[in-house]
């Protein structure tokens, strides 16, 4: 497989220059969740650390790919893959730049964005929900319940993605009419 199907080149350049040696530094790699940790983890770290078995660890003058990370709060269940989402988000990024930066698709990013929303993140849903989709999503999701989005779904004939659709339930949620 190539490397830039696994990862992107600013996931690998921070790996060579913040040498994770745990699954929790691997983490505060840019594009690295739960997925990519289980799936690359175990190999990724051997090899950065055979290299630094054989090798000096180099120092960076330019810390152009790395940028603050994101932390969730103790006890929170925001994951990894969410606050990597979270963090380009508040780095002012558009949602497709999120999408191809993490190789997810734009809907994945609006349920990280939803997620970080429900556990009372400071998100601003108006770019993709209005006052108008919420009220028009909260009518069904006040006859179809909030625990299933796939009733929603079909009761609105796929008008809106389930990115949008997790939008209007954490917005729900956030209301207080769960």
């Amino acid at each position: 497989m190539p490397r830039h199907i696994a990862f992107s080149d600013v996931a690998l350049r921070q790996m060579a220059r913040n040498y994770p040696a745990s699954d929790r530094e691997f983490l505060r790699i840019n594009g690295v969740g739960d997925a990519k940790l289980r799936e690359f983890g175990a190999v990724f770290l051997r090899e950065i650390a055979d290299f630094l078995a054989a090798n000096p660890r180099q120092m960076f003058a330019d810390d152009a790919f790395d940028t603050p990370r994101v932390y969730a709060p103790r006890g929170s269940k925001l994951t990894g893959t969410v606050l990597a989402t979270l963090q380009l988000y508040r780095a002012g990024h558009s949602l497709d730049a999120i999408a191809k930066q993490r190789e997810i698709i734009p809907s994945t990013v609006l349920g990280h964005l939803a997620d970080a929303f429900e556990a009372g993140e400071a998100v601003d849903i108006t770019p993709w929900v209005t006052p108008e989709i919420q009220a028009e999503v909260a009518a069904v999701f006040a006859k179809e319940g909030l625990e299933k989005l796939g009733p929603v779904y079909g009761a609105l004939r796929g008008k809106y993605d389930y990115g949008i659709l997790k939008l209007c339930r954490a917005a729900e949620i956030r209301k207080g009419t769960a």
